[in-house]
């Protein structure tokens, strides 16, 4: 009896982790999105979308989503709050969004150059959204816009 559960149940997990390998292989070597190489979808100043999305979360993710569940690509136009960068160098901005409310947080694409940008600058920026903003009344407190992937694509 142990034998025959044996060769049922060894085989069956060898499938199992081979499948599970496969897919994540596959899903590590997938093809990123090229946001810098896409058409933009939609123009918007910073503050629009801020409000966009405290106003209507149903109705923004409809606005800046595509029918595949991606953000739509965005060019952003707004003011620099301030610049940072991450844990592995790669640029951060923030945008001024809503006055007193929420902002929008820009991960420029590593490697991006914004030496000749300080804060004040109007720039404009073309990314893919992760999440948008919200206000959290247990805290009291706003989150931004989450635009990864981004690209200057203007700057004054």
């Amino acid at each position: 009896m142990n034998r025959k559960i044996t060769r049922i149940v060894l085989p069956l997990a060898l499938a199992i982790l081979l499948l599970g390998g496969g897919i994540a292989y596959y899903l590590f070597n997938m093809s990123h999105r090229d946001v810098a190489g896409s058409e933009v979808d939609l123009e918007i100043s910073a503050t629009e979308l801020v409000n966009t999305f405290l106003e209507d979360v149903p109705a923004a993710n409809k606005r800046f989503l595509s029918t595949d569940g991606d953000s739509k690509i965005l060019a952003i136009r707004g003011r620099v709050k301030s610049i940072e960068t991450d844990f592995a160098g790669a640029p951060l901005l923030l945008l001024f969004g809503s006055a007193g409310k929420s902002d929008v947080l820009v991960q420029l694409q590593a490697g991006h150059a914004i030496r000749s940008l300080h804060i004040g600058n109007e720039v404009v920026i073309k990314g893919a959204i992760t999440s948008g903003a919200g206000y959290d009344a247990d805290l009291d407190l706003y989150t931004p816009v989450t635009i990864a992937q981004a690209v200057l694509i203007g700057n004054q």
